[in-house]
């Protein structure tokens, strides 16, 4: 959990992340991380699946996730809506 303060300047991610990490343990549920690699990079969740938000979001997301598998997305709020319909196709 420090690890994630030094990861994670601002408050409002840090909440975030540590909320996602609870419930990933807690409910064995799947992240998902569509921030652009440079992001991954510098730093993320240990056991987050990485899949840009692009034109194969969807493709790769329907053949790692199982379709009843409970999720949470790492993303830009601008992002949310793109990506809640790429997933429900």
């Amino acid at each position: 959990m420090e690890q994630l303060t030094h990861i994670f300047a601002r408050k409002v991610y840090f909440a975030v992340h540590y909320r996602a990490v609870v419930f990933q343990y807690a409910f064995d549920t799947v992240i998902i991380d569509t921030r652009k690699k440079g992001d991954v990079a510098k730093g993320h969740i240990a056991g987050s699946l990485h899949i840009e938000n692009g034109k194969t979001f969807s493709t790769w997301a329907g053949s790692l996730v199982d379709y009843q598998q409970q999720l949470i997305l790492i993303t830009d709020e601008a992002h949310t809506e793109d990506l809640t319909r790429k997933l429900m196709r």
